[in-house]
């Protein structure tokens, strides 16, 4: 009797292995904190730490994480020094408050490029940015962007052979953009589109 509830006991574990649903683990996603205002070249090995950038964080995220900021003091100033910085991830970023945080062009480039992916960002203030290239003085969207809690001010385009200089705050080409609780301000574009223009030209 002992050997048959044996034999029956190793049949039932065989079909519940072979039958049994496969499931795949969670990614869950991790969240990468800004302790630096600094810029420069991205080094993802700064995070975590002290020395990670903004831009560092946006080269260490993976696809679906989130940054978030834990600066020494606010109101704080991330001034860029290196060009704009690419997301060309999903990738959320959350900043403290757009009165408690302002990312700047330092009058030289823009301040994202975001290429086809979704990306939210909340809780900043972009501001001097300058797209030494035709579109989007802030940000230069080509995915699905939702902004909250943002306040665009005091951008450009400012491409000196450039035909188009649209999208003094905004550029958003494709994908969709989203928009809620911000004020997009004193942004300027040379041919339309101060704010954001409601309609693109084909791109290159």
């Amino acid at each position: 009797m002992k050997t048959k509830i044996l034999h029956l006991t190793t049949l039932l574990i065989l079909l519940f292995s072979i039958f049994a649903p496969t499931y795949t683990a969670h990614a869950f996603a991790t969240t990468w904190y800004v302790e630096s205002t600094a810029d420069g070249a991205a080094n993802a090995a700064h995070c975590p730490g002290a020395a990670c950038t903004l831009r560092d964080a946006v080269a260490k995220a993976s696809p679906g994480d989130i940054i978030r900021f834990n600066l020494p003091a606010y109101p704080a100033d991330i001034i860029l020094t290196n060009g704009h910085i690419l997301i060309n991830k999903n990738l959320t970023i959350q900043g403290p408050g757009s009165s408690d945080l302002t990312v700047s062009g330092n009058l030289a480039s823009r301040i994202f490029r975001i290429a086809q992916y979704n990306v939210t960002i909340s809780g900043l203030t972009l501001l001097d940015g300058r797209a030494q290239d035709e579109y989007g003085g802030a940000i230069d969207s080509r995915g699905n962007l939702t902004l909250d809690d943002m306040l665009i001010t005091q951008n450009a385009t400012t491409a000196v052979t450039a035909t188009y200089l649209r999208g003094g705050g905004i550029s958003q080409n494709g994908g969709s953009l989203t928009i809620t609780n911000s004020q997009i301000t004193e942004n300027y574009a040379a041919y339309a589109g101060g704010a954001c223009p409601s309609k693109m030209p084909p791109y290159p």
